[in-house]
Parts: C-alpha cells; sequence; structure tokens
C-alpha cells in the first residue's frame, strides 16, 4: 500500500495516485470513529484522477488496512 495514510487527526485516509501526465494527486475518504471502528463517510479522488480506477484501487488499500488493523 505505498503512500496509504491515515491522517488520524483530520479522520481521513489517503492515498497519492499518478495522472496520466505523471502527475501526483489524492484520493481520500474521511471518516468518523465510533468506538474501535471507523465508518467512512465520503470518499473523493482529486478530479484529474477520475475514470482511472484510482478510486477502486484505493479502497483495495483501504480494505488491506481495515484487515490489517482488525
Amino acid at each position: 500500500m505505498p503512500d496509504f495514510k491515515d491522517h488520524a487527526a483530520d479522520r481521513r485516509f489517503q492515498q497519492m495516485f499518478a495522472d496520466a501526465d505523471g502527475a501526483e494527486h489524492p484520493v481520500w475518504a474521511e471518516y468518523a470513529v465510533r468506538g474501535h471502528a471507523r465508518v467512512i463517510l465520503h470518499v473523493e479522488a482529486h478530479p484529474a484522477l477520475r475514470g482511472a480506477g484510482a478510486a477502486g484501487r484505493f479502497m483495495q488499500a483501504l480494505a488491506e488496512h481495515a484487515r490489517a488493523e482488525g
């Protein structure tokens, strides 16, 4: 999961992806904390990444992170 980060203070997961020109842009998910769980409230990709599959790859990384964290 390169560049996948949990910005806990901001309650936001984020990962960077390259667009067609090689420029890096974020995909992120805002979350709420409910006990030991995190509830995803909103997922968004930078406009330059839309339609490129970055959000799907991000969601896969998020699921892997959730499994690893239990």
